[in-house]
């Protein structure tokens, strides 16, 4: 992990993903579900 002036972290992958399409599925709905809990949904 590393942190700027700013003092914002900044992380850095350095391993491939294995299923990566699988893993765009499930950010896509964690922020959908993030959004219908934000607006109490």
């Amino acid at each position: 992990m590393q942190i700027d002036d700013s003092g914002r972290v900044q992380l850095v992958q350095s391993t491939p993903v294995l299923r990566p399409d699988e893993q765009v599925l499930q950010m896509m709905l964690d922020g959908w579900r993030n959004q219908q809990l934000s607006r109490n949904l």
